[in-house]
């Protein structure tokens, strides 16, 4: 056999693994659904959590042996994520409802993006050639993919030139630094106020990436419509508020993890707790996830994708009237000001 590819033509070992199932079983379908259950289900009960286990191999049947261990006969299970073990759980492996949130591996064009940086291509390609071997063997797909799968590349390039922006001027910022004795060496001679004016040219476009990241009044919306949202990424979210249930943390089993899992009646979906406060995570993390597990809550955040749906915390408020907040963006905006400042008074000195 010469080898599966994917829809970026590289030839992976996921591939060859998923064809030489279909191949020995003969049931590409079964396959599929335990992809499926794996990459955005949630076992429900033993005897499913034995039929997905025994239908996976490798890293993946480890994986998620292991998580089984810990969380029960409710064991959230991912294959990649946002952080370590982070995975969006549907309500079910209802093909329909799983072929709506791959179709976001599909068409937008930021999951090539995010795939580069997985040790797994994404799901619905996998699915997609479990489909083609399920035809080969005159068997039906088990989770037909959707037909319209035309790119949606909307605002992508601005996205991709917002993303990219600081992470260039401050690299170029820092290499004046750290080769000015080369510089120097071979006799060039760099205009003056370059490094004001990198400063500033880096704090603007950090302010512009965050008011970007952070755009949007919180709207009420639900899980299960939100994972079929094929525009967001982490570049383009969507500011929403959510009453969902705390199921407990994220990685289950981690003392020291401070995401959550959330659940309301469409569906689970992985919440990140991020701060740029020095140790703020861990003080959250130290006991507050089980003060809240079997709580109803009210959460606004951000809905974000990236190779895994997630919802990045601003606010948690409790029935108590008790208030979590996350200050990232806050922190980012004031870094990113403070680095405009600096560049105004170094070019004005």
């Amino acid at each position: 056999m010469e080898g599966r590819r994917g829809e970026d033509g590289r030839s992976t070992r996921e591939y060859f693994a998923d064809h030489f199932s279909a191949e020995v079983t003969h049931a590409p379908g079964a396959l599929s659904s335990a992809l499926v259950k794996i990459a955005y289900g949630m076992v429900k009960c033993e005897g499913e959590y034995q039929q997905v286990l025994s239908q996976t191999k490798g890293k993946d049947r480890a994986r998620l042996s292991r998580q089984h261990g810990v969380s029960g006969s409710l064991a959230l299970m991912g294959i990649s994520s946002v952080h370590s073990g982070a995975a969006l759980a549907l309500s079910g492996a209802n093909p329909t409802e799983a072929a709506a949130v791959m179709r976001w591996d599909l068409v937008n064009p930021w999951a090539r993006v995010y795939e580069l940086n997985s040790t797994h291509p994404l799901t619905a390609f996998r699915v997609r050639a479990l489909n083609q071997e399920a035809v080969e063997q005159h068997q039906a797909p088990s989770y037909p993919l959707p037909e319209d799968r035309r790119i949606r590349w909307g605002a992508f390039p601005l996205e991709v030139v917002l993303w990219a922006a600081p992470f260039v001027s401050g690299g170029v910022l820092l290499s004046t630094w750290f080769l000015d004795r080369w510089i120097d060496k071979v006799g060039l001679q760099l205009p003056p106020g370059l490094d004001g004016g990198l400063l500033m040219f880096t704090g603007a476009v950090w302010i512009l990436r965050t008011l970007y990241r952070y755009y949007g009044s919180f709207e009420p919306a639900q899980i299960g419509t939100l994972i079929q949202d094929v525009d967001a990424s982490q570049m383009r979210p969507r500011a929403v508020r959510l009453s969902v249930e705390v199921l407990g943390r994220g990685t289950p089993g981690l003392i020291w993890s401070p995401d959550l899992v959330l659940r309301d009646s469409s569906g689970m979906i992985f919440m990140l707790y991020r701060q740029s406060i020095p140790f703020a995570r861990l003080l959250f993390a130290i006991n507050t996830p089980e003060m809240l597990t079997g709580q109803t809550v009210e959460v606004e955040g951000w809905f974000r994708r990236g190779m895994r749906p997630y919802i990045e915390l601003s606010k948690l408020a409790t029935p108590e009237g008790k208030t979590y907040r996350a200050y990232s963006r806050w922190v980012q905006m004031s870094l990113a000001a403070t680095a405009f400042g600096i560049g105004y008074l170094i070019l004005n000195l």
